[in-house]
């Protein structure tokens, strides 16, 4: 018998366990992601399905280790790379959710299964 790789995978809320959908898996997503800065992030967001990851965390993660401390605009960076990515994964089920980032707030991301947004 083969081993098949399963065309969608069941998700839970990791607070309450509910179910929250259905997608590709994960791991299938990050193999169709090319090594650089949207592979990090979907990989910081894949290990945190579900669950809200700041805007700081993902400049803090991509940069902090760069002696220059990362580009001037690492906030507009993560912008793009986020809105690219979100076009990667929404072909496999998957949706990047934001919230917050409003005047003087910090703005959040989340990876869900597309389903759990409508």
């Amino acid at each position: 018998m083969m081993n098949v790789i399963p065309q969608v995978q069941s998700y839970t809320c990791p607070c309450c366990n509910g179910y929250i959908g259905e997608a590709a898996p994960i791991d299938m997503v990050l193999e169709r992601v090319p090594r650089g800065q949207q592979k990090a992030i979907l990989e910081l967001f894949a290990k945190r399905i579900g669950r809200t990851v700041a805007k700081a965390a993902l400049i803090s993660s991509l940069f902090d280790a760069r002696p220059d401390g990362g580009p001037d605009l690492a906030d507009n960076l993560i912008n793009v790379q986020v809105s690219r990515l979100r076009k990667v994964v929404e072909r496999h089920g998957w949706s990047i959710v934001t919230t917050g980032g409003g005047r003087g707030s910090e703005t959040f991301y989340r990876l869900i299964p597309t389903e759990a947004g409508a």
